[in-house]
């Protein structure tokens, strides 16, 4: 084979995406609140600012619900003006390709008439919402070997750990495995970082055949966290990667520190 073919083969697989030119990953870091700040954290009557948020996309796959000033103060009015891209558009990231989205609001203070009599100064926090469906998979897989059980002399315990900095993932197994008698994966799942799990957690589970009576849903038993087993089994031996994803819905709330003053 000539060196002209050769070459001219490894160009065809990088343009066609047969052949990755890097081996990195994506960062495990979810979504990244970059930025959220005003323009004037000290305000007088008749005075406006501008509120920026930046947020930069880690996952894969994200849906965002809310990007809303949920908490404004009592003597401060709060419009958004949009955010670009629009929330439902904002895309998940990709290898060379984080994607952001900006938001602004306007905000302004009170008029001197409408401010209480004898007012001085008064600290107006402003909070944030912002609420999204993701999810996060065990990209090193999981590898269970099934065999048959005569050939089974000893067992060792098997383990992967994953995390994006909002939900963390244990699963903990014994392999080797009899197949056709099965085992199981004992599943920890824990929210984490600056923000909350608002609902639930979703799971899907591959290779499917492999998992049997595994929860597709399960509610945190203590704060964040979760804790299950799932039976595994394989009618014929050899070693099966195992991946799981979970889904859920993520909300942060920072906050803002805004001091309205008199004139």
């Amino acid at each position: 084979m000539s060196k002209l073919f050769i070459v001219v083969l490894i160009g065809i697989l990088l343009l066609s995406g047969c052949i990755d030119e890097s081996d990195d990953e994506l960062p495990n870091r979810g979504l990244e609140i970059e930025e959220f700040t005003i323009t004037d954290s000290e305000l007088r009557p008749d005075q406006n600012a501008v509120i920026r948020g930046t947020f930069r996309n880690y996952h894969e796959w994200i849906d965002v619900e809310t990007v809303e000033i949920v908490n404004q103060g009592d003597n401060l009015d709060v419009s958004k003006q949009g955010c670009t891209p629009d929330p439902d558009e904002l895309e998940g990231a990709r290898q060379g390709s984080v994607p952001t989205m900006q938001c602004t609001w306007t905000v302004n203070a009170p008029s001197e008439d409408e401010l209480p009599s004898g007012f001085e100064s008064r600290s107006e926090p402003v909070q944030l919402r912002l609420g999204y469906n993701a999810s996060v998979t065990n990209s090193d897989a999981l590898p269970v070997d099934f065999q048959d059980s005569s050939d089974i002399d000893a067992t060792e315990s098997v383990s992967r750990s994953f995390s994006n900095d909002e939900v963390s993932v244990s699963m903990d197994t014994d392999s080797p495995i009899a197949s056709g008698s099965g085992g199981s994966i004992e599943f920890e799942i824990n929210g984490e970082g600056p923000g909350r799990i608002s609902e639930g957690y979703w799971m899907e589970y591959e290779p499917s055949d492999v998992f049997e009576d595994c929860d597709t849903e399960r509610q945190p038993i203590s704060g964040e966290e979760a804790r299950f087993t799932c039976s595994i089994d394989s009618d014929t031996a050899g070693v099966e990667n195992t991946f799981a994803s979970i889904y859920y819905k993520y909300v942060k709330e920072p906050n803002l520190d805004i001091t309205v003053v008199s004139g």
